[in-house]
């Protein structure tokens, strides 16, 4: 596997003056490398064996890369979700480190390889910390006003424990008879998969499985299947009258030679 210089596309020493550490550098080949052994991350990165070996056994602790074994000799380690993530947000910090210290947003994005907007939206959220840059949720904080309310949800419960099997419309009909219930039954079905109604077989009263054999005769004549089908006008012969509906009658006798 051929060896790879890192120190022309990423800086070998953060912002701050301080050297990349040995996980760093394992984190950036093992990026751009998909499958290193211990020896070729020795080479790549240019540390002794000896810590290349002591820092990826931490990493597997912390869950940054895996080890597959190939043979009985070789074991390649991977870079994994967790470990992708985090050479992203290491990457991410430096970018908009060095925009803020050159102020040179062409430069920063052809070395890095990002766009503007990538650039600048990290700009904008970075606060000196790492968390400041990781992807916020997009859900709401606060309840739709229609979302159903604690104690409705707690007479659907209600009801499912008193009778297991009861469906939908019978869940939906009783609560607008007893309690004065205004929902939809889609609102309400909505409701009944996010409490985890539907996910036991039992509750939804699914049918049981036919696991038995069909008797299949084997003499003549002794089980017949008669299908019925229209014929369409479009599939009409000559001498068919347009006026009158044809039906074809095929008849199948099963048995067992």
């Amino acid at each position: 596997m051929k060896s790879k210089d890192f120190t022309k596309e990423l800086d070998i020493t953060n912002l701050n003056g301080s050297i990349l550490s040995t996980e760093d550098k394992i984190l950036l080949t093992l990026l751009t490398e998909k499958g290193c052994t211990k020896g070729e991350l020795s080479k790549h990165t240019n540390i002794v064996y000896s810590e290349v070996k002591r820092v990826i056994e931490e990493m597997e602790v912390k869950g940054y890369v895996v080890q597959r074994q190939v043979n009985e000799a070789i074991f390649l380690y991977y870079l994994t979700m967790p470990g992708a993530y985090e050479v992203q947000d290491r990457l991410n910090t430096d970018t908009v480190k060095m925009y803020r210290n050159c102020n040179d947003i062409g430069y920063v994005c052809r070395k890095y390889h990002i766009s503007r907007t990538s650039l600048w939206r990290w700009n904008k959220k970075y606060d000196g910390s790492k968390e400041s840059l990781e992807d916020k949720s997009h859900r709401p904080l606060s309840k739709h006003p229609k979302e159903h309310t604690e104690t409705e949800i707690k007479w659907i419960k209600d009801l499912i424990k008193r009778n297991p099997h009861i469906t939908l419309n019978e869940i939906w009909y009783k609560l607008k008879i007893n309690k004065g219930y205004t929902r939809k039954p889609a609102s309400l079905y909505r409701v009944l998969r996010k409490i985890g109604y539907y996910n036991n077989p039992e509750i939804k009263g699914t049918s049981k499985k036919h696991n038995q054999k069909y008797h299949t005769p084997t003499e003549i004549g002794k089980k017949w299947q008669i299908d019925v089908k229209y014929v369409p006008k479009e599939c009409k012969t000559e001498g068919m009258t347009k006026d009158i509906n044809y039906y074809q009658y095929t008849s199948l006798n099963f048995f067992l030679a």
